[in-house]
């Protein structure tokens, strides 16, 4: 296999040696590689995706909620999601459109006329 030997710094400002595989090494330890491990690993990496997704879907519904009880108004669908991706990038979109789809469910915003706003709570009494 061939390698590329480089130097790192690393953030303590030590430097250390790493190798780094050339893609003809990368090609040639794929064709070698023990497809029992290479299929644990990818079904390592999708668990991990599939999580990292939930994790994200949930943060924008806080985060949701959050941008509708500070300003206290309802929000066109579109300036909701400009809002939030002005924070984080348009990378999110379709987590930022599960968020919102998934409040909409569970009741805890409501859309009327396009609007998103929250769901009143009622008042209770003791």
């Amino acid at each position: 296999m061939s390698f590329v030997k480089t130097e790192v710094v690393l953030t303590d400002g030590s430097r250390e040696t790493v190798y780094y595989l050339t893609e003809e090494g990368k090609e040639r330890f794929l064709r070698h590689a023990d497809r029992d491990e290479v299929y644990h690993l990818k079904l390592a990496l999708s668990t991990l995706i599939d999580y990292l997704h939930n994790q994200l879907v949930e943060y924008f519904k806080r985060k949701i909620i959050g941008v509708l009880e500070s300003s206290g108004k309802a929000w066109r669908r579109y300036e909701l999601t400009k809002e939030l991706k002005r924070s984080v990038g348009t990378f999110f979109w379709l987590q930022i459109q599960e968020a919102v789809e998934n409040l909409l469910e569970k009741g805890e915003i409501i859309e009327k006329r396009g609007w998103i706003k929250l769901k009143k709570k009622e008042a209770f009494e003791e």
